[in-house]
């Protein structure tokens, strides 16, 4: 991550990073399963207006790519998703040695761009494309992977800034 650091005045920050993700996903009978985390990456920006004396609203938009693997008896599922976010960060930023010490929290929305279905069994596999939409009708096929595009959460993060601008930054995303 880097930022360009004026303390006080706005700022504008370029991102990248690694996401340890997992889903939230039922089944067709409503039914949750659990899923193991897979790796993915953001790439974006953000900017931090000052509001008060170390306090700041953070607005900014992520590429971000999240999934969940599920390890059923007979076949393993591996989902993965592509999504535009848009989170609304309010943040804390005090002087600790030479950089800030920072902690915010914040909405976010998110719209699904796309995302692929991953099926393996023994040495077969087969990947489909995601279908989005809100509600699968009895109609809609069974053999096509369903989720919905719109995601919305909160962001809790904590990190450190050097005076140089650079930072890191730990984040969770609360569904």
């Amino acid at each position: 991550y880097s930022t360009a650091q004026h303390p006080g005045k706005t700022s504008f920050a370029v991102l990248g990073g690694v996401n340890f993700q997992n889903l939230t996903v039922k089944d067709y009978s409503g039914d949750k399963l659990e899923n193991k985390l897979i790796t993915g990456f953001h790439v974006g920006a953000n900017v931090q207006i000052p509001l008060v004396p170390e306090f700041y609203f953070q607005p900014g938009i992520l590429f971000s790519t999240k999934g969940g693997k599920h390890e059923g008896e007979f076949v393993t599922t591996t989902t993965s998703l592509s999504y535009i976010e848009v989170p609304l960060n309010f943040m804390y930023k005090g002087l600790l040695g030479n950089g800030y010490v920072f902690l915010g929290l914040g909405p976010y929305i998110g719209y699904a761009v796309m995302g692929k279905v991953k099926y393996e069994s023994g040495s077969e596999s087969e990947k489909k494309d995601i279908e989005f939409q809100n509600v699968v009708e009895l109609e809609d096929p069974l053999t096509v992977p369903y989720a919905k595009a719109f995601d919305m959460g909160a962001n809790i993060f904590f990190g450190y800034e050097m005076p140089v601008g650079i930072f890191a930054q730990l984040n969770d995303q609360l569904v």
